[in-house]
């Protein structure tokens, strides 16, 4: 059998509404400023921006993206393990870093569409419905092509358009996720997860969520408000499980590695098996090595892989690519397209 796995960073979501790393906090401050938030929602936006502000005036002596997601993530991150990040103390970090989850969260939630049609179907715009009907068409119940898929994404656009489609996602987050149509293995966690009353991890299917409402706004077009829902606390088995429980796109990951730990071996295992690769959106950013170490990880197996295709509208990414390939992922094997994701799942679905 003939195993496939598709690698999706940040760019695979941006034509579903999910703003990238660059530019997700000025969408951020958008929504701060706008009506959709209540009082205590716009403290915790309130709080990281005026962080961001303070850690810009005293950044003198490094030359830090302040304006990127990634950047101020991993610095809170580090600061919160070390105990400093400039003037705050360790209980001041320890608020912006759960003011931060928030942000992240809340902020996805409102970025991600549903939309109701007349018939009572629910959709996701963008590319996600199509990319779920590839998967359906050519991968499951196939005897001859088998596919996983590796995210990088926190959102739920993609779970819901597998949702729609009657695709049950394996997490493997815990024996009892690892039962489904297709893996889908979210390295960074996800949304949908959260910490149960021992302090296991609690991924929720889209049935659980819709259940507990939610879903909010007008019946044609509503949001996916999974984030305030576990900040509140989402009734699960007869307790409340808070979230959502999110892994910095950093290299420092050593801490969530009890967390999601069966999630990233998994992940090492489908790539080492893999005989075709397609990455999309992901930008290889030179802050994550754990990609990289992954990726020689997986590498080191009997598996020859035929293909290993990336998609990305920046030109500037392919550098990253064959400088991290060897030789035995050269031309024809790897190659490099300009195409956003929606390009991407039509080339792929005339070269399957």
């Amino acid at each position: 059998m003939d195993k496939t796995v598709f690698i999706l960073g940040a760019g695979a979501s941006v034509e579903a509404g999910i703003p990238a790393m660059a530019d997700f906090l000025d969408r951020a401050q958008d929504l701060r400023d706008s009506n959709l938030l209540n009082e205590e929602e716009k403290k915790s936006f309130s709080n990281i921006f005026q962080a961001i502000r303070t850690l810009k005036g005293v950044s003198f002596h490094t030359d830090l993206d302040l304006n990127n997601l990634e950047v101020v993530f991993g610095l809170f991150d580090m600061g919160r393990i070390l105990g400093k990040m400039g003037n705050y103390n360790a209980n001041e970090i320890d608020q912006l870093y759960e003011d931060l989850i928030k942000v992240i969260g809340i902020t996805i939630d409102l970025c991600t569409v549903v939309r109701t049609h007349n018939d009572g179907s629910q959709s996701i715009p963008g590319p996600y419905p199509s990319f779920v009907q590839l998967l359906k068409n050519n991968f499951v119940n196939n005897d001859r092509l088998m596919a996983s898929i590796v995210s990088f994404n926190y959102d739920l656009a993609l779970d819901f358009a597998m949702h729609c489609e009657g695709i049950i996602p394996r997490y493997y987050v815990n024996e009892q996720n690892n039962k489904g149509n297709i893996s889908l293995l979210k390295l960074h966690g996800s949304l949908n997860w959260g910490e149960g009353n021992r302090g296991q991890v609690e991924p929720l299917n889209m049935k659980s969520l819709l259940g507990n409402g939610c879903l909010d706004g007008p019946f044609s077009e509503s949001r996916l408000i999974v984030s305030r829902k576990f900040i509140a606390g989402m009734p699960f088995n007869g307790y409340s499980i808070r979230g959502p429980m999110i892994v910095p796109p950093t290299w420092n990951k050593a801490e969530h590695r009890y967390n999601v730990g069966a999630v990233w071996q998994e992940a090492v295992n489908v790539i080492a098996e893999a005989r075709a690769i397609y990455v999309v959106g992901y930008s290889l950013p030179e802050t994550d090595m754990f990609f990289r170490y992954l990726f020689s990880l997986a590498a080191h197996s009997d598996t020859s892989i035929k293909r290993f295709w990336v998609f990305d509208p920046f030109p500037s990414i392919k550098n990253r690519y064959t400088n991290m390939l060897g030789p035995g992922l050269r031309e024809p094997r790897f190659q490099f397209h300009e195409k956003i994701f929606s390009e991407a799942i039509t080339h792929i679905r005339e070269n399957i």
